[in-house]
């Protein structure tokens, strides 16, 4: 199995707190994950970054979270290695996960970058959006 280093991963902002692993989530946003993705490798575990191979094709990196939202960010190998960053606005879960903002990260953006640009974007928005486009459902 080819494997590549974690991604690095960005300072969390001092309103969110880090949640240490995928067991570690919000359970209602476990169950999305595990539906969109088919299941993630564990932040540092076994993943197979290209299109070769039977291994997790997507591996966890990092999640943080407040009272109002969480982030999740993971890589996606296969055909074009990239990221996902995730924000689910947990004001309106009721029960059910929001996406509130979906960007895949395939350029130079880093991680860092792109959870900066996701949560400015929240910021300034009332109704929560999705922002970046939704992806098709195989592509999660």
């Amino acid at each position: 199995m080819f494997d590549v280093p974690p991604a690095a991963v960005c300072p969390i902002p001092s309103d969110l707190t880090a949640f240490t692993s995928l067991d570690s989530l919000p359970p209602a946003i476990q169950v999305d994950l595990k539906m969109k993705t088919g299941g993630l490798s564990p932040a540092g575990g076994p993943f197979e970054a290209t299109d070769v191979g039977d291994g997790p094709k997507r591996r966890f990196v990092a999640a943080a979270g407040n009272p109002v939202l969480d982030v999740v960010i993971y890589e996606h190998g296969g055909r074009g290695y990239h990221r996902h960053v995730l924000v689910y606005d947990r004001m309106n879960y009721a029960g059910i996960p929001l996406l509130a903002f979906h960007k895949i990260i395939m350029d130079d953006i880093s991680i860092c970058d792109a959870l900066t640009q996701a949560l400015a974007s929240l910021a300034h928005d009332t109704e929560p959006t999705i922002l970046g486009g939704e992806p098709s459902s195989q592509h999660w």
